[in-house]
């Protein structure tokens, strides 16, 4: 895959999840080929970690949270745009959301 497949690859998949923040970083590395790396925005990543409901994935969010780096209101709202999402996890992620403070 070049670039440009790679490029066209992450537009598509931004089209299909309705995402519209992506931060790509690229580099050339050794015998000029060149590195790409996307990174998601913020709660984005951290409403899919949520999803997975993994223990290590919970600490990690709830470590943000606290801390700031990301919002417990911005989360429930991007909680409710991620597509394909089963009724079991959207309840869990909610419960686990609940007891978190608003902003402000």
């Amino acid at each position: 895959m070049n670039r440009i497949d790679l490029l066209h690859l992450i537009r598509a998949a931004c089209d299909v999840l309705d995402v519209d923040e992506v931060v790509v970083f690229a580099s050339q590395a050794a015998r000029a080929r060149t590195v790409v790396g996307a990174c998601p925005e913020a709660h984005d990543l951290r409403v899919s970690k949520l999803c997975a409901f993994r223990t290590k994935d919970l600490e990690f969010v709830g470590a943000l949270t606290a801390a700031r780096v990301v919002s417990a209101d911005t989360l429930r709202q991007r909680l409710d745009t991620v597509p394909d999402t089963d009724l079991l996890t959207v309840t869990r992620v909610q419960g686990w959301l609940a007891p978190l403070p608003d902003a402000g």
